[in-house]
């Protein structure tokens, strides 16, 4: 599963004098951020440092539990960088570890490796939440660590390490995206209307040359109004907006406002792609280069007809020699991560960038992007314990690339984008 890459997503603004960080250098506008799956490489400590002083500058972002485990943040980074390598070396000194095949592999896509799919258990709730460790959790993971090292036991020390590690470096995607590009984590399945309904109140107004700020919180209905005005990032943008010397900037900061609400929503909605057109009712056609998989196009094909063509419906693939326009479709490229992590979809690239590792249907899910598809997954942020909530469908491709499939919603949604 992975999020969109290169959507316009908010960042930074100043709010006046309700961001006291950002000083005298006035409002300022949402900027499109590179949104990446791969993990982040280099020392742990260096990456977790660089959040802190970016997100020093955004202080209006920060929740009171970043604050209070900082500290814990840095210290597991620092112990995760100082001993990986070591202990790692002392097993290898001690013993070579055999290679061991996937586990749950079920075939290879020439460099790939895929698992087999998930079974479903019918009595299995649509939706699955799944929350990350706490950060005091994950602190006493170290304290076993050490203690592994304390006994020599440096075979289980490297697992707990390598687990710490991947941890640390799974959340700094979504730290930075809430704490300095000021991304909504309280977006999720039982509230998605509302936000939507927010945006269209938003665009008609900016839409309005006689509607302005004070108007837009009259003319919101309950539930929206509630949301521009209790989360707590917009609920700063929306007091700026009325905060206002004229008529000139009330529209202004309306725009700013704008930018920063279409960043959350459009994350989750359709979009056109050039790579795709409709053939006939149910049947697209979808534009691709091999890049990486090249020689097994044949192969990928059949792979992707065995989610993508149930019967009456079809997404028929072109392969292409090149990245050169044909019959007007732009194509998408085969790559793969050069380091650990889940797969994604640049649009500005035109990349399908592909683990060597992939869940079943990775490859049927970073496909249904390049059509047009939001993930149906949502990350919401607790600030009481600091932690992340995964919201996932167990039955949707567009969440969960394990078990999931295609459902009716995403042959609809295609219908109507092309």
């Amino acid at each position: 599963m992975a999020r969109f890459l290169n959507l316009p997503l908010a960042s930074f603004v100043c709010v006046g004098s309700v961001l006291s960080a950002c000083g005298n250098k006035g409002p300022g506008e949402p900027v499109a951020t590179l949104q990446t799956h791969e993990l982040p490489t280099g020392p742990l400590e260096e990456l977790y440092k660089d959040i802190e002083i970016q997100a020093a500058e955004r202080s209006f972002l920060v929740d009171d539990c970043d604050t209070t485990y900082a500290e814990t943040k840095l210290r597991l980074a620092k112990f995760i960088d100082t001993n990986l390598g070591g202990v790692t070396q002392a097993v290898g000194d001690r013993s070579e570890t055999p290679t061991t095949p996937t586990p749950g592999a079920a075939r290879t896509l020439g460099p790939v490796k895929v698992r087999a799919r998930v079974a479903l258990e019918s009595s299995a709730p649509r939706w699955r939440r799944d929350s990350s460790d706490t950060w005091p959790e994950l602190d006493a993971y170290r304290e076993r660590v050490e203690a592994f090292i304390a006994a020599k036991d440096f075979a289980s020390a490297t697992n707990h390490l390598q687990y710490l590690d991947y941890i640390l470096r799974a959340k700094i995607p979504d730290e930075k995206r809430r704490r300095i590009f000021g991304a909504n984590y309280e977006l999720r399945e039982d509230n998605l209307a509302d936000f939507q309904s927010l945006k269209r109140g938003i665009d008609e107004c900016v839409e309005d040359a006689s509607c302005f700020p004070s108007d837009l919180q009259k003319r919101l209905t309950a539930a929206p109004l509630r949301i521009l005005n209790e989360t707590k990032l917009y609920a700063s943008l929306s007091k700026w907006t009325l905060e206002t010397t004229g008529p000139a900037q009330a529209r202004k900061r309306l725009q700013t406002l704008k930018l920063w609400v279409d960043g959350d929503v459009n994350f989750v909605s359709p979009r056109r792609t050039e790579a795709v057109k409709r053939i006939s009712s149910g049947i697209f056609e979808v534009a691709l280069q091999a890049g990486a998989l090249v020689g097994i196009e044949t192969e990928v094909a059949d792979f992707i007809a065995e989610i993508w063509s149930p019967p009456g419906r079809q997404i028929r693939v072109r392969w292409t020699e090149n990245l050169a326009e044909i019959d007007s479709l732009i194509p998408f490229q085969f790559d793969l991560v050069k380091s650990q992590g889940r797969g994604y979809v640049s649009y500005t690239e035109k990349k399908i960038v592909l683990p060597q590792v992939i869940q079943y249907a990775t490859l049927h899910h970073e496909l249904g992007h390049v059509l047009g598809l939001p993930d149906s997954y949502y990350m919401t942020f607790d600030s009481k314990t600091c932690t992340y909530t995964q919201h996932s469908q167990a039955k949707d491709l567009m969440s969960s690339s394990s078990s999931g499939g295609v459902l009716d919603e995403h042959w609809s949604a295609l219908e109507a984008l092309y």
